[in-house]
Order: structure tokens, then sequence, then C-alpha cells
């Protein structure tokens, strides 16, 4: 059975974090291939929600309250990511819901704005997202910014 667990980073463990970093290099470092830098001094102002299952962690959300500035005047989420092999199971989905529930009910932010590797387009489109403006790069991938509108694809 899948359990979620959201965190301030006050409140995250030494493992949870260790966990957390784990995860987050094995999966947009590692198994994308994209060399980035992560870790970069943001964590101790963000929101952390965690999805386990019996075999440890398998997904994670990094959530940014608009406090942080990292989105303008809007509420993100990012760093969102899945084992590969735990895949196609509705983790991913599941982080997104709950990502936007933590911005919208427990944050009060009226305006969530994510910065989505534009492949992802329409997985974030079926969850009620929009992309808004162009194309551009961040370390050499393509993505694009996306609104959320609640209105979920049919």
């Amino acid at each position: 059975m899948m359990k979620y667990v959201l965190k301030t980073f006050d409140e995250l463990t030494k493992e949870e974090l260790y966990d957390i970093a784990r995860h987050r290099q094995t999966v947009l470092i590692i198994d994308q291939g994209n060399i980035f830098h992560d870790l970069d001094g943001r964590d101790n102002e963000c929101l952390h929600l965690s999805a386990y299952d019996d075999d440890g962690m398998v997904g994670y959300s990094r959530i940014m309250p608009s406090a942080t500035g990292l989105h303008g005047d809007a509420g993100a989420f990012g760093r969102l990511s899945v084992l590969e092999e735990k895949r196609k199971r509705g983790i991913g989905s599941e982080l997104v819901r709950r990502s936007v529930a933590c911005l919208q009910d427990d944050l009060h932010e009226p305006k969530i704005l994510i910065s989505a590797m534009s492949y992802l387009e329409h997985f974030y489109n079926r969850l009620g997202f929009e992309r808004v403006g162009d194309l551009y790069f961040i370390e050499g991938v393509e993505h694009i910014n996306m609104v959320y509108t609640g209105r979920t694809a049919q």
C-alpha cells in the first residue's frame, strides 16, 4: 500500500533528507541524463511530499509556496519524480493531486504555476494544467510553463 508523507524541511529526519537527495539524483540526474544543480539551496523554504511503498521511497514532489519567489507570485511544485520501475501505477498523478491540494488548501495559494519538461505537457494537461507561453530551455532540456486551471482533460 502506498503511503504519502508531507513535511517541512525542519521536520525531515537525516534519513528522510538523504532518501530525498538519493531519489532525486537517481531519477532526475542519472536516469534522465540531465546534469543540473539539484541541491539549489531552496529546499529549506519548501515542503516535501514523498511517496513510499514496501520497497521505500518511490516518488517525490517539492512544493514551493509563493513566498519563495521561485515562480513569481504563484505557488508551485517541482522535482516531481517516480522511480522508473514504479511508473504507470498512478503515483505521479497522485503526487500532482496532493501537491495541488497542499498549495490550495493548506497554503491558500490562488495561483499555481509549474515549469514542466515539454514532453510531459499531456500528463499535466490531464490533471488540470494548461500551457502558457513559449518553449524554453533549462540546462539544455525543453520546458514549458503550465498554470493550474482545475479543469481536467477528457
